[in-house]
């Protein structure tokens, strides 16, 4: 069981109680003691793919590690580690006891064996990353004109990985003194700690902007009701290569007087809407309302950084170029 878990016990105050059955503790310390081995060849590797990317650059060639491998590699050295532990656990049960948290073995060479290996990787990992860091800064400039490296990913991805090596080393001193909790609180922070350093990255953040913006103009859509001094009617809303068509379809079968017919789609007034479908494109948006199929009265739509002058509403088809924008203000006076 990885830290963070076996934490929520603590902040909740139930850190302290009857110990679980036999079955569980074992279960418990065989998940958790290869942890900090696993983590440090996340680091390791973390830190080797920065390291090609900026030693592709310079005279010194650093082989690109296999996706497949990059993602086995933590996962395998887990196993490698837990098999052989299931197995002491297994035929010296007497010595698995619990500890604050969770469950450990009270076997002297467990934590040497975990911590030599977590030790070593921890070294070579933390040389890869100064002599990274020093590559980068000795030819920045060099590097940004090639434009190889996202500067601010590598930063992000040192940050994470020294990160990661202070995690590691905490939880080696977790295996070595049984009192420990602080370093099993810091550990429990690594998924928070990934969502911050990764998950703040401007096209990240572009993203989830285009994702919030998407699910909110559906809500929008859906939870807004006709009042019963107008008469609202569905709008469709799709892409044909650089055209964007809106278009109202009919109200119903029967006559209907312009003066009740809504001059927009049926959304609140003066509603931003971010449409994430746009690129940074030059578009054409059309904007086509008919009414009981005769035509009607013609929408408005406005665009960022114009007037809305020349978008009469009495035309069937206002449509207008818009260069470099991805938000279209649509304004409903009638609804």
């Amino acid at each position: 069981m990885h830290p963070e878990c076996p934490s929520f016990r603590l902040f909740a105050g139930r850190s302290t109680g009857p110990p679980p059955g036999e079955a569980l503790c074992l279960a418990q310390a065989v998940l958790f003691i290869p942890t900090p081995p696993m983590l440090a060849v996340s680091a390791f590797l973390l830190v080797l793919h920065v390291a090609h990317t900026v030693f592709s650059v310079d005279a010194f060639l650093v082989r690109p590690t296999p996706t497949f491998v990059a993602i086995i590699a933590p996962y395998a050295t887990y196993f490698f580690i837990a098999i052989p532990v299931l197995v002491v656990a297994f035929l010296n049960q007497n010595r698995v006891i619990r500890r604050q948290l969770y469950c450990y073995i009270e076997m002297p060479f467990v934590p040497y064996v975990v911590g030599i290996l977590s030790g070593v990787i921890l070294l070579l990992t933390l040389i890869l990353q100064v002599w990274t860091a020093y590559i980068l800064r000795r030819d920045y400039r060099r590097i940004l004109d090639r434009g190889v490296v996202d500067t601010p990913l590598a930063i992000r991805v040192i940050g994470f990985a020294v990160y990661i090596l202070i995690c590691t080393a905490l939880s080696f001193a977790a295996i070595a003194d049984f009192t420990a909790v602080v370093p099993d609180l810091f550990v429990s922070t690594v998924p928070l700690a990934a969502f911050f350093i990764f998950g703040s990255q401007r096209n990240i953040l572009r993203i989830w902007r285009s994702i919030l913006a998407y699910f909110t103009l559906n809500c929008v859509s859906f939870f807004s009701r006709p009042s019963q001094s107008a008469v609202t009617s569905p709008a469709t809303l799709h892409r044909d290569g650089d055209r964007l068509h809106l278009q109202r379809h009919p109200l119903s079968n029967h006559s209907v007087p312009n003066s009740s017919v809504p001059s927009a789609v049926p959304l609140p007034s003066g509603l931003p809407v971010r449409l994430p479908a746009l690129s940074q494109e030059p578009f054409t948006i059309e904007f086509v309302h008919t009414a009981s199929g005769d035509g009607g009265s013609g929408g408005v739509v406005i665009f960022p950084g114009t007037d809305s002058e020349n978008a009469s509403p009495t035309k069937d088809i206002s449509r207008r170029q818009c260069n470099n924008a991805d938000q279209v203000l649509i304004d409903s006076p009638g609804c």
